[in-house]
């Protein structure tokens, strides 16, 4: 089976030719076949000696008479007698020889034909510079989503409280000691006793007591976190497994607090996320 040449190998082959070409090198072609014409001219030319050499040798015979016997002068007269056109063997001669050349002639066309067909395949095979070269890849920039857009695309959120919104996230005017000046969620006021419900499902990885938030809950899901404080009781414990809606605690007003209410905190890998941006309170 024939070897397909790679791109590469047409043109080292191409290049080979046309310099082979420029310095007058034919390449070889199985159609020629120059050792049997050569042994043809040797054959002709031995062939014209030999005829030559016995022409001399009768001629030498008819002059010497007293060496051979009267016999063998009178049948080399007779042989020498034939009429030998000489002319005309020339001519045979060469008209053979210009069939030769004619004939190699048209061997060397042939071969430079063939090459031309290689040559002209390569050509086409090969791709134009312009259309190798390939158009600069513009990289496409991928703006990263935000926490709160990267929360609402992978989780569903609920309200944990019905109430009065009383703080939200973001920076306040402190007006009580117990107030901080930047508030890290929001918070929902309503009686104390009321009920607080799962925001997110998850699994509750804090319960306890805090200075600042008092009785509070954290639960985590994933690589978000939901925070709920101020709690006057908790229904929950470390390591529960909650339920999306499900009662976790009720309202109060322990830790750092001016009144009873909910202090509901969103984190994303311990990064506060404004609560308002994923829920509608």
């Amino acid at each position: 089976m024939e070897r397909i040449m790679t791109a590469d190998e047409k043109i080292r082959r191409a290049e080979e030719i046309y310099r082979k070409r420029r310095e007058g090198i034919r390449v070889p072609s199985s159609t020629v076949n120059t050792k049997k014409n050569y042994k043809l001219l040797k054959r002709i030319g031995i062939q014209l000696m030999v005829c030559s050499c016995i022409y001399l040798l009768f001629v030498t015979i008819q002059n010497g008479k007293y060496i051979f016997s009267e016999s063998f002068l009178n049948k080399s007269k007779e042989i020498l007698s034939y009429n030998v056109n000489l002319q005309a063997l020339y001519d045979t001669g060469r008209t053979h020889l210009n069939s030769l050349m004619q004939q190699k002639e048209e061997e060397n066309t042939n071969v430079l034909q063939e090459e031309n067909i290689v040559i002209n395949n390569i050509v086409e095979d090969i791709v134009p510079l312009e259309e190798i070269v390939e158009e600069p890849k513009v990289e496409e920039i991928v703006v990263p989503l935000t926490d709160a857009e990267y929360i609402k695309q992978n989780f569903s959120f609920i309200s944990p409280l019905q109430g009065t919104i009383t703080s939200r996230f973001g920076g306040r005017e402190v007006d009580a000691p117990e107030v901080t000046p930047y508030h890290m969620g929001i918070d929902i006021a309503a009686n104390t006793g009321t009920v607080i419900i799962a925001s997110i499902s998850g699994t509750v990885t804090r319960a306890g007591y805090d200075d600042d938030l008092g009785n509070f809950i954290t639960i985590r899901n994933g690589d978000i976190a939901t925070i709920y404080g101020h709690c006057s009781s908790l229904y929950v414990n470390e390591g529960d497994e909650i339920n999306q809606g499900q009662q976790i605690a009720e309202v109060g007003s322990t830790g750092r607090s001016t009144g009873s209410h909910l202090h509901f905190q969103v984190e994303r890998e311990g990064r506060l996320v404004n609560p308002d941006d994923i829920l509608s309170f």
